[in-house]
């Protein structure tokens, strides 16, 4: 199939950021955007994985001076997790651009010696965490690079985005009819202000409405609910109070609470915030007064108070196939994974990296629609089976929505064999790497891998083999490493800018 036009329906920022790589990668193919008056967007506050730096930077070619303060972007090096577990101690979820710390040497000193071994000194022992804590933030510390991705107003950039695609024809319209061509594909889309577009490709952005490839083309959807049950959110923006910069941090936070989780993501202007839960076990009333309490403990009474909330249904789930006859998909509506790991922007733009990749040829085949596809559903699934990590092994039961996850959710098979094989089966995966599922293994006591003498060696031995007079000599060996290691990360962010003053000095400085 020839590829000289592109229609894209949905005018948010998947159908935007999708323009305008093609306006950058694929000039000589016609583009044409419709959105519809009618249909708002979903953004609140966009948390993201470092999979969006390189994409920003090298596919739509933005640099950081030009579209983080346009899009009240923020500067993020990890996420942390409260309250999932019994452990006082917050889990994080670090990102990485050079390893400081072998986290194997905690790990065997926590099996050979569990009452003088915390998370905590785990999390102390890597940079990305410790300048989470501190509210500090550098790109670049004395030649040690920081691994980091953004918080952004996704409306704003969405908005960006299209200020930045003038070739692209945007049409305002609201999808009304559909025409299929003789092989069962669209010919075309109709809009109720009368505008028929014609494409040889379209590309479905309509959300969770799945305008083309769930209601035209009746493609099956296939549900993960067995394994993520959080159908429902809730979202709001807060005021920052006189010290912003305290309120100003450099990673996502996520809360556990009675039916769910809440997220605050700490944008320039204001902090977005949220809570996802499941309505199997409160109603949306009762989800809306949980959350209010939560804002007051979290933000203070009178901030609270003022808070707008708009509620959300999310589905979790993904298409059987993304990309149907001349009609592809984007992320909202060829499937969603709940946010807690911050992958929905993540995973649109490794769709559009795919789809660049077979426009530029100018024409595409069955090969590249049937790839597509397979890597599609390949990164939906391994993203439910990270996140499904995070709920499985909680040993919370003070509610029955955590009940409920502990005792009787299955887990996927897939995850199973990747805790089973760690180094192997995460080797391909796109976005979360081995150190990644450490973390989370680590900081949500999952067993196996990080836990038993029986599969952790150290030398040639695994450790429930080794004489006391060993077992002596390893624990002194891996307490040493864990404070040198200790000492050079706490060294290094003790001199490091706040996040808010880094910010000030790179983007938001006053302009003469």
């Amino acid at each position: 199939m020839k590829v000289n036009s592109i229609c894209i329906v949905g005018g948010g920022s998947s159908g935007w950021m999708l323009a305008r790589a093609l306006t950058i990668h694929t000039p000589e193919v016609r583009v044409q955007l419709v959105s519809s008056p009618k249909i708002g967007t979903i953004g609140v506050g966009e948390s993201t994985i470092p999979y969006m730096v390189d994409f920003i930077r090298d596919t739509l070619k933005f640099e950081e001076k030009d579209w983080m303060e346009k899009c009240a972007a923020t500067y993020k090096s990890s996420i942390r997790f409260n309250n999932f577990t019994n452990s006082a101690c917050p889990a994080y979820h670090p990102f990485f651009t050079q390893d400081f710390a072998n986290g194997y040497e905690w790990a065997v000193k926590s099996a050979l010696d569990p009452a003088n071994t915390k998370l905590q000194d785990y999390n102390d022992m890597h940079l990305e965490i410790k300048s989470s804590e501190s509210n500090k933030f550098s790109k670049d510390w004395e030649g040690k690079n920081l691994g980091y991705a953004y918080h952004l107003d996704a409306e704003r950039f969405g908005n960006f985005c299209k200020e930045n695609s003038p070739e692209v024809r945007h049409i305002i319209g609201t999808i009304k009819d559909t025409s299929l061509n003789n092989e069962g594909g669209i010919q075309s889309v109709t809009t109720e202000e009368g505008d028929t577009i014609t494409a040889d490709l379209f590309v479905d952005c309509s959300g969770f409405r799945a305008v083309l490839l769930g209601g035209v083309l009746k493609e099956p959807f296939n549900p993960l609910d067995s394994y993520l049950i959080n159908n429902k959110a809730m979202a709001s923006r807060m005021y920052y109070a006189e010290d912003k910069e305290k309120d100003l941090q450099p990673y996502t936070d996520c809360t556990a609470l009675q039916n769910g989780w809440a997220w605050n993501t700490p944008l320039w202007d204001k902090i977005g915030t949220g809570y996802v839960y499941s309505d199997k076990f409160c109603s949306k009333e009762s989800a809306e007064v949980e959350f209010r309490e939560y804002l007051k403990d979290r933000f203070g009474e009178a901030r609270a108070n003022l808070a707008d909330i708009f509620h959300i249904n999310i589905r979790t789930g993904h298409y059987r196939n993304s990309w149907v006859k001349n009609c592809a998909s984007l992320t909202l509506t060829s499937g969603f994974i709940e946010p807690l790991e911050s992958t929905g922007l993540a995973i649109t733009a490794g769709q559009i990296d795919m789809l660049i990749e077979v426009i530029k040829k100018g024409y595409s085949t069955e090969l590249d629609r049937t790839r597509f596809n397979y890597k599609v559903s390949k990164n939906f699934e391994e993203t439910k089976d990270f996140i499904a990590t995070h709920y499985l092994n909680t040993g919370r039961g003070d509610s029955e929505y955590w009940r409920y996850v502990s005792d009787s959710i299955q887990p996927p098979s897939s995850l199973l064999a990747t805790l089973e094989g760690l180094d192997t089966h995460t080797e391909g995966l796109h976005y979360f790497n081995t150190k990644s599922w450490e973390h989370i293994l680590i900081g949500f006591k999952v067993p196996g891998r990080f836990t038993s003498k029986k599969s952790l060696k150290y030398g040639d031995s695994y450790l429930i083999n080794l004489s006391d007079k060993d077992i002596e000599k390893t624990l002194e060996s891996s307490t040493q490493y864990i404070t040198n290691v200790t000492n050079y990360v706490r060294d290094i962010v003790d001199n490091m800018p706040s996040h808010y003053q880094y910010l000030k000095d790179t983007i938001y400085y006053e302009k003469k």
